[in-house]
């Protein structure tokens, strides 16, 4: 994983999906995918940003990160995993790098089954969980599950 061959996904970082996080502390949570997006753009990894639903259920990206992604494009999206979204995949297709760092809400949905998808079409993922928040211990724990078949 270098600066040359990585890119950073941020899924569904979005005001409603906040209001139930339970597993990390709110506060922690926005400090953390805030940071990641800053450390990104300091080493001058793309990122690409997605939403679910965002002008209905879900509401926007949360204010802090949107600040930090200045003019990058956050695209909305209706499917579950933001890997089945044609559009998603082609704008990681576009950043021409195969690592790809990964965080999402609600984890156990937006960032392990994009990852899983990934690592089926090739790419090397790596999830920040410390990134990622969800409803319960019982769903990081299902997310972690999830993830153990990036490891075989």
């Amino acid at each position: 994983m270098t600066r040359d061959n990585t890119a950073v996904l941020l899924i569904d970082h979005q005001t409603g999906l906040f209001t139930g996080v339970r597993d990390i502390g709110v506060a922690e949570l926005k400090h953390n995918v805030v940071g990641l997006a800053r450390a990104a753009q300091i080493l001058g990894l793309p990122i690409v940003a997605a939403t679910t639903a965002r002008d209905s259920m879900w509401g926007p990206t949360i204010p802090e990160l949107r600040e930090v992604l200045g003019d990058v494009e956050i695209r909305d999206r209706s499917t579950v995993n933001a890997w089945d979204d044609e559009a998603f995949v082609a704008k990681v297709r576009e950043t021409g790098r195969d690592h790809l760092i990964l965080a999402g809400l609600s984890f156990e949905v937006c960032g392990s089954l994009p990852a899983i998808s990934a690592q089926a079409d090739g790419y090397q993922p790596v999830v920040a969980i410390d990134a990622c928040g969800t409803f319960s211990h019982h769903k990081r724990e299902a997310g972690l599950a999830r993830l153990t078949v990036l490891d075989e």
